[in-house]
């Protein structure tokens, strides 16, 4: 083997070296954040962390700030936050509790990155508390 083509496989091994720390530290640095707010639920905590293909998210949005008497009816979907992440397949549910008994929530991540819930009883409690994780794209 020539000298020169020891320097050529080395520079090519720096330069792949390079490319894939470059790659890593880019990834690191959107490895977790907090969900931006969507629509009309501004008073929300909900952080996300991704851990390879796998998203965990978890926090509270306060819902009694902004609905009416009537709460919200029963079947109609609202988008709270959004995450830069997408889930495999389409969408994907997370756990999604209430804060009292007559009230019943479905939290789920849709393709676009927004996490909605859709009440499936009315009247809504004053906050949903979520937690789950999926599969991103």
């Amino acid at each position: 083997i020539s000298l020169q083509k020891i320097i050529t496989k080395l520079k090519s091994l720096i330069d792949k070296n390079t490319a894939d720390i470059t790659a890593l530290n880019n990834d690191l640095s959107n490895i977790s954040g907090t969900a931006t707010p969507f629509g009309i639920f501004k008073k929300q905590s909900i952080s996300y962390m991704r851990f390879g293909r796998i998203v965990v998210v978890t926090g509270w949005v306060n819902t009694g700030s902004v609905q009416d008497q009537n709460g919200y009816p029963e079947g109609a979907h609202y988008a709270i936050a959004s995450i830069p992440y997408t889930p495999l397949g389409g969408t994907a549910s997370l756990a999604a509790y209430c804060t009292n008994a007559s009230a019943d929530a479905q939290v789920w991540v849709e393709n676009t990155g927004y996490i909605v819930f859709k009440s499936t009883r009315n009247a809504f409690p004053d906050a949903i508390y979520i937690s789950g994780a999926f599969i991103m794209a």
